[in-house]
């Protein structure tokens, strides 16, 4: 999803994103535009069209999980000052490229950890009641 009729310069922070909805992109958006920046968002299928035209003058990178930057692709932030990962660790973008490039670099370490925590144990007392064995048995009548 490519914001259009925007020119590229200015205050620009893309965001890298196949996950956020229209709703959370817009209350992000305007959060942005408070403080004097615009949003533009590339979703992966369109993002090597939407590289030439945003890369080189963005000046930060919110990046979901999943949508993973090499050392090519951030040798054309050449504006950037910051990669924001939208979750926790720095496992989607190559830390050290953009550490030499002098970009900073953040994520949200408490990002869904509750949630983590509950899933896991769903999935502990799931397997301790043998849920998995019982829809199997369910399914085949």
């Amino acid at each position: 999803m490519s914001e259009q009729n925007n020119s590229a310069k200015g205050n620009l922070i893309w965001m890298l994103d196949d996950l956020f909805d229209s709703r959370e992109i817009e209350v992000i958006r305007e959060m942005l535009q408070e403080r004097g920046y615009r949003l533009v968002v590339t979703r992966s299928d369109s993002y090597r069209g939407d590289y030439p035209k945003y890369a080189p003058y963005a000046k930060g990178i919110l990046l979901q999980v999943n949508f993973p930057l090499g050392e090519e692709d951030i040798k054309g932030l050449t504006s950037c000052k910051i990669i924001s990962v939208t979750g926790i660790g720095y496992d989607e973008f190559d830390l050290d490229a953009a550490t030499k490039q002098g970009i900073a670099a953040t994520n949200a370490p408490g990002f869904c950890v509750e949630e983590v925590s509950d899933h896991a144990l769903a999935l502990i007392l799931a397997l301790n009641r043998h849920l998995p064995e019982c829809q199997e048995i369910t399914r085949k009548g």
